[in-house]
Parts: structure tokens; C-alpha cells; sequence
């Protein structure tokens, strides 16, 4: 497959735009997760995808535990996920996660009434692109969350299998020094600097399809992978992904180091309740309602 860079003209967006803002969600932004991020409990999002990009696995993300991802123009290649109107505010809000991206313009389409309608929207594209390493299963399942939103139910098979797709050099050029540098980095000199995907050299680089990863079920997931699933379902949603390290820390108080152990826990009805005063002091993220949500996932 040939790359493609002239379906879509960018443009890199600098200060905030007035009214409302549509934005474009590939990666973990999902409606569980952009309500607590920029403080909008009733946001809503409707199904989107965008033609001849390609989702891809790159910048390093201490939080996620890999790589997080980003879009590369990509002929005949699809990637879905959603769009959601925010104010400026909630752009702003927004922005304060999005460290090591930028924010630039692509025509999207949306589903409405069956039908795809082309429409402007930003995106968060990530200063550099280049493979790192893979990204975590709470990464993954985090994607797989925000398409079920949208496609579950008319596309499953969209949100159930995820290509993990890289970007490599083609040239001379050493890939480990690209996956080291906050920029874009593409250029003749093996370290350009570009502020915008548009001016990428498509010739020096080669996007890869490295392999799939299918959604488990939630009986089989890692313990952070779980959390995101209990996030997506509770009523007060945490902010992501800062509560997987710290609900799985809060979880160790407890002798509980994976989902086996925190499966027999609840099986002997371990609840909330049961949980003495002085430790409860120490939670900020384990409550009653997360319990009852991590057996119901796990034991139906």
C-alpha cells in the first residue's frame, strides 16, 4: 500500500477558536473518558472515521505503560473512532493531557442518520511518530472502549480487533534516535523539525503493520485493562489514566496484584463496607461502587 498525503488539508491550530470546537477521537479519548477530562458530565459524541489515515503506535506514555498513538496519511486505510463538539473551555481543559501532541485540522466523516457527512474537525497528532514500543492492554482496551461507544452495536467487529500499525525510517536513518525526539522529525537530516504533518517527507519513512490485537473479554483482561472497563461504567467516571495507577495501588493495600486475586477477593464477598475507617481514609478511588462494578464485569 502507497502512502497518501492529498485527501486532507491541514492546517495547525494555534490560538482557540471561537463557539464550539469538533474534535476528532481515535485513540483513548472515549465519552467515558473526555467527561471527566474536561469536566462535562452529559457530553455526548457521535460515530466518525477518517479516509486514508492510519492509526499508529509511537510516542512513549509513562501513564499507559507504552505507546500511545497518533494518525499518518495512509491511502485506503480507514480509522474510526468519534467526534464530540467542545467549548473553548473544554478544548483548554483538554489541551492539559495532551502533552507531546499538537492540534491540527482534518475533514472527518460523521454518521448521521445512516448517512457520512464530511465536516471539519481537529486533531491531536503526536510530535513524534517514529515506533517506539507497543502499547499496554490498557491502552488498547481504552481504544476499544471509545469505538464499542460508537460501533458496538452496528460494527463490533471495529472495536474488537485493533491493527497495530508503526512508523520506521526507510532511509539510513536510525529508528531508535526518531523514537527518542519531541518532535515530528522527519528530514533530510535524520532530525528536522516540522511543526506540521503536512510537511512530512513521505519518501524516507514506511508505515508497518506490526500485529493485531483482539479484545479478550473483560474476564481476561489485565488488572489497568479492567479498570478502564469499570470507568466506562460508572456514574461519577474517574480521570484517565491516572486512576489505573492509582486504583491498582490502592488495590495492592489489599493484597490484590491481578485479576485473579481480586476475582477470588469478591468471591469470598469482599465488600466495600467490610473496609475499616482508617483505610478508607487512604482511598481515592476504590469505593462501593467499584466493587460492585469489578464483580459485575467479572462474574456477570
Amino acid at each position: 500500500r502507497a502512502l497518501l498525503f492529498v485527501c486532507f488539508i491541514f492546517r495547525v491550530f494555534g490560538a482557540s477558536q471561537s463557539g464550539m470546537n469538533l474534535v476528532f477521537s481515535y485513540g483513548s479519548n472515549s465519552i467515558a473518558q473526555l467527561r471527566a477530562r474536561v469536566e462535562n458530565p452529559s457530553l455526548l459524541a457521535e460515530p466518525a472515521r477518517a479516509q486514508d489515515w492510519q492509526r499508529i503506535f509511537c510516542v512513549r506514555t509513562i501513564t499507559w505503560g507504552g505507546a500511545a498513538a497518533s494518525l499518518i496519511p495512509y491511502k485506503d486505510s480507514v480509522t474510526y473512532g468519534a467526534v464530540v463538539s467542545l467549548t473553548d473551555d473544554e478544548l483548554a481543559r483538554l489541551d492539559r493531557f495532551e502533552g507531546g501532541y499538537h492540534k491540527e485540522e482534518l475533514g472527518v466523516e460523521i454518521l448521521r442518520s445512516d448517512k457520512w457527512v464530511n465536516m471539519k474537525a481537529i486533531v491531536y497528532l503526536a510530535n513524534a511518530v517514529y515506533w517506539t514500543e507497543f502499547p499496554s492492554e490498557a491502552f488498547l482496551s481504552a481504544i476499544h472502549i471509545n469505538l464499542r461507544e460508537q460501533f458496538g452495536e452496528t460494527m463490533p467487529h471495529i472495536a474488537n480487533t485493533i491493527d497495530i500499525y508503526g512508523v520506521f525510517s526507510s532511509t539510513d536513518c536510525d529508528d531508535s534516535v526518531h523514537s527518542q525526539k519531541n518532535t515530528i522529525g522527519f528530514g533530510d537530516s535524520c532530525s528536522g523539525y516540522v511543526s506540521s504533518v503536512q510537511e512530512i517527507d513521505l519518501s524516507i519513512i514506511r508505515v508497518a503493520r506490526i500485529s493485531q490485537w483482539s479484545y479478550p473479554g473483560t474476564h481476561a483482561l489485565t488488572l489497568p485493562a479492567l479498570c478502564d472497563e469499570v470507568n466506562a461504567a460508572r456514574e461519577s467516571k474517574w480521570v484517565m489514566p491516572r486512576a489505573v495507577a492509582g486504583v491498582t495501588q490502592e488495590l495492592s493495600l489489599f493484597g490484590i496484584l491481578s485479576v485473579s486475586h481480586l476475582a477470588a477477593r469478591l468471591t469470598s464477598g469482599w465488600q466495600f463496607q467490610e473496609i475499616d475507617a482508617d483505610t478508607k481514609t487512604q482511598l481515592e478511588y476504590l469505593d462501593d461502587e467499584a466493587l460492585i462494578l469489578f464483580s459485575r464485569l467479572l462474574f456477570g
